[in-house]
């Protein structure tokens, strides 16, 4: 809940008056002075329909101003009477989120490039260039956790909505900084550490994958979600710093241990994740209505908006392609590798309609994408002798149903059976 103070002079409190009376909200009168202080206690979700109704009349510009608080518990039958009565039609404007000027505020105080900003992502880099080294998980999820980042992700977003250049400006110089400090910080501790070495934690960040895509997809709609609606962002956060932090740090780590050929695919997935994000947030505020609240600035705000978000789409879709097109590869090899084992479990199962008492101990199938060849290795057990036949009627069976060269061997073990009589 909100509490709203709207203080205006004494030849603007019937006006005032009127407008809170027409939305039906219970509200508190205080004459001091000059002044008049009406005082209301309101869901967070219904703060916005108020607000532009008054900003209309010029509240907050030209007459008085208003102070919105948060309120930790209030006991009152009054609001949950309003609640129920004009719940639609304050929501109806807001779309059931907090006040755009709560959201706007919040967002500049995060997204500005601060000293305490600026130390809680170096001591998180550190932590996270440590982790990689050392192929310590719970230190990278210590970085994940302090990293600071989410704050200037929501502000770039926001300010692409809003049409607010200045906010935009200083998001994206504490976005970029951020960044920076984090491939910085790699770089350095890499330098220090003793007898460095490609970690499972640092390739697992060099080779980019679908599911990493879609990570940094879903952290950018949670975080305009709970930045609109008002709910903790702590955990949000965490995720996202999980999807810039450790990659940024990753790019600096694998600079610094002069291991090039890594460091392509570890700055691919930073830029990705990035542009995923940003997107995915900014849609976020736009899907919501949040938009500027002067008709002019909401023009420029359209065409601002359809220009960045195209600009980040395609550079992410230019980033993200490469990955995309590997995973289906790699769907592609998969299915024919396991194509050439359920042939081979085929044709031992017609062993054993021969007799031949088969059982397969063992089956392996790879695919080489550079030679194009599928290299296949089988263990086969038989209590009676097979014609030399088999092993090419396999071969030609998977070459000819999966289209690729195949390079087949057969371990074929032959086991003898006794009888023995019991007297």
């Amino acid at each position: 809940m909100r509490r709203l103070e709207i203080i205006v002079s004494k030849d603007d409190e019937a006006k005032i008056r009127g407008i809170i009376e027409d939305f039906g909200v219970s509200y508190y009168q205080l004459d001091s002075g000059s002044d008049t202080v009406f005082i209301l206690v309101l869901p967070k979700t219904q703060v916005d329909g108020l607000l532009l109704e008054l900003k209309q009349v010029g509240v907050g510009r030209a007459i008085g101003k208003v102070i919105v608080s948060n309120v930790t518990f209030f006991l009152s039958g009054e609001l949950l009477e309003q609640d129920s009565e004009n719940k639609k039609r304050l929501k109806r404007k807001a779309w059931g989120r907090v006040a755009l000027d709560e959201i706007t505020t919040s967002a500049k105080e995060n997204g500005k490039m601060t000293v305490n900003y600026l130390a809680l992502t170096a001591f998180a880099a550190v932590l996270a260039a440590l982790g990689l080294l050392a192929n310590n998980v719970v230190a990278i999820i210590g970085s994940m956790i302090i990293a600071p980042l989410m704050g200037p992700i929501v502000a770039t977003s926001l300010s692409t909505v809003i049409s607010e250049k200045e906010m935009f400006k200083d998001s994206i110089q504490a976005e970029m900084a951020g960044i920076g400090i984090c491939i910085a910080a790699g770089v350095v501790v890499a330098r220090l550490f003793p007898e460095p070495f490609l970690t499972s934690e640092i390739l697992g960040r060099s080779r980019p994958r679908t599911a990493d895509v879609g990570l940094a997809i879903v952290s950018g709609l949670a975080a305009g979600i709970c930045f609109v609606y008002g709910y903790a962002t702590t955990l949000v956060g965490v995720a996202i710093s999980a999807s810039l932090a450790p990659p940024a740090t990753n790019v600096g780590v694998l600079v610094g241990m002069n291991q090039y050929d890594y460091v392509q695919g570890s700055l691919g997935l930073l830029l990705i994740n990035i542009f995923a994000i940003n997107v995915a947030c900014t849609l976020v505020f736009w899907a919501t209505r949040i938009k500027p609240t002067t008709k002019r600035k909401e023009i420029a705000a359209k065409k601002l908006f359809r220009k960045r978000v195209l600009i980040a789409a395609i550079a992410l879709t230019v980033t993200s392609t490469p990955i995309i097109y590997a995973a289906i590869n790699a769907y592609n090899y998969i299915n024919i590798e396991n194509k050439a084992i359920k042939i081979i479990e085929e044709e031992v199962d017609n062993l054993n309609k021969e007799d031949k008492g088969a059982k397969l101990l063992e089956t392996k199938a790879a695919y080489d994408s550079d030679d194009e060849k599928l290299t296949v290795e089988a263990h086969i057990i038989v209590t009676n002798e097979i014609s030399d036949e088999f092993g090419d009627r396999i071969a030609q069976r998977i070459e000819k149903e999966t289209g690729v060269e195949t390079d087949l061997t057969l371990w074929i073990i032959v086991a003898e059976t006794h009888d023995y009589e019991t007297t």
